[in-house]
């Protein structure tokens, strides 16, 4: 049995060639009884010219610098938080309520 493994493997080789075939064929009549001939002929339309880069398109190619190393951490600054009160706040700069400004 082992000898005639390669018998079949051709034989499903050439079945399944021939299907693929068949149903390139069919494939191919269907498209010539159901597309209008017009629209089948003509060759593809030729690419749209580019359109001109917006402002913004253009700040966002050239905006910010890219990291160095990619998946490195950039640098975070942290602010202390402004006080919710500043405007209640004396001219001296120092908050009546909280004391922190």
């Amino acid at each position: 049995m082992v000898e005639e493994f390669p018998k079949y493997a051709q034989r499903i080789n050439n079945i399944a060639d021939r299907v693929v075939a068949a149903t390139d064929s069919m494939e191919q009549k269907l498209k010539d009884l159901v597309v209008p001939k017009r629209l089948s002929e003509q060759p593809a339309p030729p690419p749209a010219p580019a359109r001109p880069l917006t402002r913004r398109q253009r700040a966002a190619e050239s905006g910010l610098p890219q990291p160095a190393v990619p998946g490195a951490v950039p640098e975070v600054r942290i602010r202390p938080r402004a006080c919710r009160w500043r405007l209640y706040c004396s001219a001296a700069g120092r908050c009546r309520f909280t004391k922190s400004c």
